[in-house]
């Protein structure tokens, strides 16, 4: 309940929406792959357990902030200014994601080769392997959150 909230609807419909999506096409993750000291269960708990250490790997807000790119209803940035502060800092360029005509931030993928499973593996950073979807000339948003887009919630 900290680290992925959803948008207008209960977190366990969007976690389902994120199991579903992306630990399923990962074989790590197969139950028959954990064989037969299987726990009920034990390939949620581990994919979401796996999805945290990559949100800590990779603290994209720090790491922007890093190089001077803050949130902000009044700066804007270039495509290069944000490629540039990432790859300085972890070495590769990961996806990066615009809305509205590739105007505003709104996403970055980090890839990686994994060393192991990704349970319990290494994971060796890499470039992305698809473009940016962000303009190459036009300023780019990005913008403050609003009170409503962030929470913790404690149970």
């Amino acid at each position: 309940n900290k680290f992925w909230i959803n948008q207008g609807a209960p977190n366990a419909a969007f976690w389902a929406h994120e199991f579903s999506k992306h630990a399923t096409c990962t074989s790590t993750f197969d139950v028959k792959c954990y064989g037969p000291d299987y726990k009920e269960h034990e390939e949620v708990i581990n994919f979401f357990d796996a999805a945290i250490r990559a949100f800590h790997r990779y603290p994209s807000f720090d790491i922007l902030a890093a190089s001077g790119i803050v949130p902000s209803n009044k700066t804007s940035y270039t495509l290069q200014q944000i490629t540039t502060a990432i790859n300085t800092q972890i070495g590769v360029t990961p996806f990066i994601g615009c809305s509205h005509n590739g105007t505003v931030l709104s996403e970055l993928w980090y890839f990686h080769h994994v060393l192991g499973t990704e349970q319990y593996g290494s994971f060796k950073p890499l470039d992305s392997t698809s473009p940016s979807t962000c303009s190459q000339t036009a300023p780019i948003w990005y913008f403050e959150r609003t009170p409503s887009s962030e929470q913790e919630v404690r149970a």
